[in-house]
């Protein structure tokens, strides 16, 4: 598949996925209470760090996948997609020895308001359980994306969705709680990755995994690329994961409410331009493989300007209509997370499009300077949230996030990048970005006009300004390109017809 068609069927499932979410949040706010809802996502967050266990392969697969897919080397394929499956067939087991030690010291990491010690355990002990699951699944789920079938995983996880949204309705409607949260979590993660191994066997007739399969030289060749690939994961969840856990433990699991519904809000937002990522990851390292220079460039300027137009977009949306979104999503008392909401937007303005090229440099096998300065980047936020939260509180840790994304990213990710492709880096900011002044332009005079008017809080209301944004959108994208093709073409010199 194309890149195109990867990115659209990544963004079907994300809209799925946005939809099924809108409601879910809500519900599962309204049927937990604030505390119970913040206990949920504190004991998420916590878990989350399992992720830490994928130790850089979860990129490998997908690289190394695409670059032996390309070269139809079978036997290189199922070594390192063999030696990839023992690694993490080991660490599933950790996830577990993780989760029991988690729920044994549960007391002592917050005081879980409204909710017995019990539940939390049983709730820590089945997420362990779902997250072995996840670990073992996601080598087949790597394998699609190497052989660029988005289609097929995206669909596995639409239905995954659905799933979810059925069991959580059903589950909190017979017995309300964290364990019918973890319930329904952990048998999703079970279909899911089923589902992944059967398709990964479809799509690719030739693949063989086992842990017999493992061999030393695979791991001594994608060793540097895993280490460092594991280096930036690490700074990664630091970045995204640790907010919540220093809000709950130093301010309680209620607090984490107000964070988590601007946090996921943006999450929503940025999701599917992480799949524009994505999908350039496993090109980019076909493009580089073939040694097709002058192709990757033009990969890097169309992802990292469509990255940043969208991102734009969504930081526009936020801006005028943030506030709006909130009250009609979850009703009135949740104010506080509009601040919160656009800072951490307003950091994605910088991070998306520098996630492209992260990607792309992966692909191409240049991970160690972006885990370098993606490590410099999670230190200084974590610093920064255990500073500012003192005085500034829940908020203060939001500018803990905007702050270093800007300094490292914007400063030195970007000119990195540039160097490692060969752009001069005014050549690479004017290509991806100038193009898309004139669209950001065009939805900053229709979000502005539109907010003057006395348009009610409903889900209609928002479709409709939603709808109208996007025609602005796609309407002065389509007139810029029309430009710039007549502007190409009337610099071509005129034949001479002597």
């Amino acid at each position: 598949m194309t890149v195109r068609r990867n990115i659209l069927a990544s963004w079907m499932a994300h809209l799925v996925t946005l939809v099924v979410g809108l409601f879910l949040v809500r519900y599962v706010k309204d049927t937990l209470g604030d505390e119970g809802y913040g206990a949920w996502i504190l004991v998420n967050s916590i878990a989350g760090y399992t992720g830490l266990l994928y130790a850089g392969f979860g990129a490998a697969i997908c690289r190394y996948t695409a670059k032996y897919h390309t070269s139809q080397d079978w036997t290189a394929l199922n070594q390192t997609a063999s030696s990839i499956f023992t690694v993490y067939a080991a660490n599933s087991l950790l996830c577990v020895v993780g989760a029991i030690a988690l729920a044994y010291f549960a007391p002592s990491i917050s005081d879980w308001e409204g909710e017995t010690i019990t539940d939390v355990r049983m709730t820590m002990l089945i997420i362990g359980v779902a997250a072995m699951v996840g670990m073992l699944g996601s080598v087949f789920g790597g394998i699609l994306i190497g052989v660029h079938r988005f289609d097929i995983k995206r669909t596995i996880q639409i239905a995954g969705t659905i799933g979810r949204l059925l069991l959580v309705v059903v589950l909190l409607y017979w017995k309300p709680g964290l364990v019918s949260m973890a319930v329904s979590f952990l048998c999703v993660n079970i279909g899911e990755n089923l589902a992944y191994y059967l398709c990964a066997r479809r799509a690719v007739p030739q693949l063989r995994v086992s842990v017999w399969g493992a061999r030393r030289d695979v791991y001594a060749e994608t060793l540097p690329f895993v280490g460092w690939n594991a280096l930036s994961m690490i700074s990664e969840y630091l970045i995204y994961l640790t907010d919540t856990v220093v809000i709950g433990c130093y301010l309680g699991s209620a607090a984490v409410t107000p964070y988590y519904i601007a946090l996921r809000l943006c999450q929503m937002m940025r999701l599917p331009l992480d799949h524009v990522a994505e999908a350039a990851l496993p090109k980019a390292g076909e493009l580089h493989t073939l040694g097709k220079r002058e192709e990757l460039h033009r990969l890097i300027v169309q992802t990292f300007g469509l990255a940043f137009v969208l991102i734009g977009g969504f930081f526009v949306g936020s801006w005028y209509f943030g506030e709006r979104v909130l009250t009609t999503w979850l009703g009135t008392g949740n104010e506080a997370s509009v601040p919160i909401l656009l800072l951490l937007v307003g950091a994605q303005l910088v991070a998306v499009p520098c996630n492209v090229l992260k990607k792309i440099l992966m692909g191409s096998g240049q991970v160690r300077g972006p885990a370098t300065l993606d490590l410099i980047q999670a230190v200084l936020n974590l610093v920064l949230s255990l500073i500012l939260i003192r005085s500034w509180g829940v908020i203060g840790v939001a500018w803990g996030t905007l702050i270093p994304i800007l300094l490292i990213e914007l400063t030195m990710l970007v000119p990195y990048a540039a160097r490692q492709f060969g752009f001069p880096l005014w050549q690479l900011l004017m290509r991806s970005l100038l193009p898309q002044i004139p669209i950001l332009a065009a939805l900053i005079f229709y979000s502005d006009a539109v907010s003057r008017l006395p348009l009610g809080m409903h889900w209609f209301a928002l479709l409709g300004i939603a709808m109208g944004g996007g025609g602005v959108f796609v309407g002065s994208w389509w007139a810029t390109r029309y430009i710039q093709r007549f502007v190409s073409s009337s610099r071509r010199p005129i034949p001479d017809a002597s």
